[in-house]
């Protein structure tokens, strides 16, 4: 049977492939060539990002916890979606950023990574308060 809870599964999968996706990307576009030791350095500046994974797979685990994690949550979703706001700000409002219609359309992976970030935090946001007994 389907449970509100296995949406915090579904967060957490979502989690761990929105990081290896955004973190491969940038360490490609970073780094073409492939060298290590920048692979090395964008892990160990990205690493904190695969707390808020963990954070969704112990709500899911441990429902009874989801009042105390779900504080830690909001703000590590809101902290991932400053980007896009900056990204979206770049794009649509400020066409003189050098900005054409080709690399618009380029950004509709982050875009989209954005808006599922977002209905992930309308989840969180929505998510029914559990009073502790």
């Amino acid at each position: 049977m389907w449970k509100k809870e296995n949406l915090f599964y579904l967060g957490c999968l979502w989690e761990v492939f929105r990081f290896i996706f955004l973190f491969s990307l940038v360490s490609f576009l970073s780094s073409p060539g492939g060298r290590f030791i920048y692979t090395l350095y964008f892990l160990w500046v990205n690493a904190p990002l695969l707390v808020i994974p963990l954070l969704f797979f112990l709500s899911a685990f441990q429902p009874e916890r989801i009042p105390f994690y779900r504080p830690i949550l909001l703000f590590g979703k809101v902290l991932e979606l400053i980007p896009l706001g900056i990204l979206l700000i770049f794009i649509y409002f400020l066409p003189s950023a050098g900005m054409d219609k080709s690399l618009r359309w380029g950004m509709t992976v982050p875009i989209t990574i954005g808006w599922i970030d977002f209905l992930f935090l309308l989840f969180l946001i929505f998510y029914p308060h559990q009073q502790e007994p």
